[in-house]
């Protein structure tokens, strides 16, 4: 039947010492993806740390709000400004102004998402400019921090490849294609780190480079690298918190089970809505963005515009500033009414899109989270006002974040799998 290596490459057609040389070159691939990791989860801890300093400074100092944080969202840095001379609606457009000029300066690609101009350097060049990823940083910072809405894992998946890239840069004799694994090691490595999730995050990383394929060669180092960030992103958040290694969750979610084959008929129908609130959000992030590109406007003023409007909602609706996991959490709880999670499900929407699709340094994976909770809660709770027999709806503000991910960005098995591993609830 043939002897086929880790790649799926029949090496009986090989001569021994080409054999032996494949294997060499993937055990080295293998320890590459190692150091990518390592230092993904550097930069993923730093990531976490400057929108923690950020957010202190600008919402926390500037406006006297601080958003409620889920469990799994650890302070680092241990110091408190309250000034509150400024109201809501100009603290994200000041973020967004900061965010506009550093970036316009000094990496024009860091403005935006930045997973798209990740996919787009592994299908094409294979190389990221060395200065993106400590760019990418700050300005995720300025965005997020000021109370942009906008997540981490796009920045983070910008900033991952573009450390991939960099390890690929200094190293000899690796291939063009060994060099786009790398970039793939670094994405599903900033995933599985900042969302303490390494398997989900690794499957993320090659699931999310394609519509409808997978690149199946970059699993395995993929794995590898995610698992190595993780540990190191965990460890240095356990140096600093004492939280014990192995043990944080993104959210905390009781052990919800289903108690009758009738509560999948419910699951169906929010899998269906879910399907079309994520079809709401592609097309509403695509005609913000385009929209943005049509105004006639310095490009470093344009984020500034986004986050004035996103400040204006969050002074009426708190819960469109920043990632917004403290209000997941809370839904997880069961302490928000079903109203309140009907609101922020579109008003979520639109703030995100107005952040990212302005220029602003954000991703759209997390608020797809923070979405999707609410969307399954609302639903959630209504039918459970209409039916005992829909079961807990809490359980539902876990569905919904799986159905959104998986809608909105094509990855059903990355989310299954990060859902389970960000909440721990397995058994639904």
């Amino acid at each position: 039947m043939g002897e086929f290596d880790e790649k799926g490459l029949n090496l009986s057609r090989y001569s021994i010492p080409m054999r032996l040389y494949l294997r060499a070159r993937y055990l080295y691939l293998i320890f590459l993806s190692v150091i990518v990791g390592a230092f993904v989860g550097i930069m993923s801890f730093a990531l976490h740390a400057c929108i923690e300093f950020n957010t202190k400074i600008f919402l926390e100092g500037l406006d006297s709000y601080m958003p409620p944080l889920s469990s799994g969202e650890i302070e680092v840095l241990h110091f408190h400004v309250h000034l509150g001379v400024l109201p809501t609606f100009l603290v994200p457009a000041i973020g967004g102004l900061i965010c506009g000029i550093v970036a316009s300066r000094l990496s024009s690609e860091t403005l935006g998402g930045g997973t798209k101009e990740a996919i787009t350097a592994f299908h094409t060049t294979g190389r990221i400019r060395g200065r993106v990823p400590f760019v990418k940083t700050i300005v995720t910072g300025f965005t997020i921090g000021s109370g942009g809405s906008g997540g981490s894992e796009g920045p983070i998946m910008q900033i991952g490849a573009g450390i991939g890239s960099i390890v690929g840069n200094i190293v000899r004799r690796i291939s063009e294609k060994d060099r786009r694994i790398l970039l793939a090691c670094g994405m599903g490595a900033g995933m599985g780190s900042i969302f303490l999730s390494p398997i989900g995050g690794a499957i993320f990383g090659v699931e999310v480079l394609y519509k409808r394929d997978y690149e199946v060669e970059a699993l395995v180092p993929s794995v590898v690298s995610s698992i190595t960030a993780y540990a190191v992103f965990h460890s240095l958040l356990s140096m600093l918190t004492g939280v014990p290694f192995g043990t944080l969750r993104i959210f905390s979610a009781p052990d919800i089970r289903l108690q009758s084959p009738i509560e999948l008929i419910f699951y169906v129908l929010l899998g269906v809505a879910g399907g079309l609130v994520s079809l709401l959000y592609i097309e509403c992030y695509r005609f913000v963005k385009n929209l943005f590109k049509k105004l006639k406007a310095p490009t470093f003023l344009k984020p500034a515009i986004g986050g004035f409007i996103v400040g204006l909602m969050g002074w009426k609706f708190h819960f469109v500033l920043g990632t917004g996991y403290g209000y997941v959490q809370m839904a997880i709880k069961g302490l928000m009414d079903t109203e309140t999670l009907w609101i922020a499900t579109f008003a979520k929407i639109l703030a995100t899109t107005l952040t990212v699709g302005s220029g602003g340094s954000g991703g759209l994976f997390a608020p797809g989270v923070v979405i999707g909770a609410m969307l399954g809660g609302g639903f959630g709770y209504l039918i459970h006002d209409l039916t005992p027999t829909a079961g807990d709806p809490r359980g539902y503000v876990l569905a919904g974040m799986v159905t959104l991910l998986a809608g909105a960005f094509k990855t059903p098995l990355s989310a299954v799998i990060m859902v389970f591993e960000m909440t721990g609830s397995y058994n639904l």
